[in-house]
């Protein structure tokens, strides 16, 4: 009993390493190309509820700004792991990239890979969020969308 418990232990460790490997395999051939934005959104959740509403009204107002300002804004991911991010003026910022199962590190920047299709991207970065003028204390989680070219 004892030698039929360790085979299936090994059995299943040797099957969740392979569907890990093989799930960022085809997260890598899948994110290789040419990526467009197509919207971002930042939300910040305070511990401070009164001072919640103030915040959601100015972040209105600086994620409608981002979109207007990111909209031309694209992104290319290229099968070495370089990668090159182009801004709304046409300058470019040279990076590298990998995956490890749904974390994307660009880099040295970890990010979450929402989703990824053959024709939508959608990363998340989630950190702390600290004020200390103010003495606010929160979560950040700030979403961007691309749209395959």
């Amino acid at each position: 009993m004892k030698k039929a418990f360790k085979i299936l232990t090994l059995f299943v460790a040797i099957a969740s390493m392979a569907c890990v490997t093989s799930c960022t395999k085809d997260k890598e051939d899948l994110i290789v190309g040419k990526w467009k934005f197509y919207k971002a959104d930042v939300s910040i959740t305070l511990d401070d509820p009164e001072m919640q509403a103030i915040m959601d009204q100015y972040l209105a107002v600086e994620v409608e700004e981002l979109n207007a300002e990111m909209q031309n804004d694209q992104l290319e991911f290229r099968g070495d792991h370089t990668c090159v991010n182009i801004d709304e003026d046409g300058e470019s910022e040279p990076g590298t990239w990998s995956i490890n199962g749904d974390q994307l590190t660009v880099d040295g920047e970890l990010i979450t890979i929402k989703s990824l299709t053959k024709k939508s991207l959608v990363l998340e970065m989630v950190e702390a969020y600290e004020d200390e003028e103010d003495e606010m204390t929160g979560t950040w989680v700030f979403t961007i969308e691309y749209k395959r070219m």
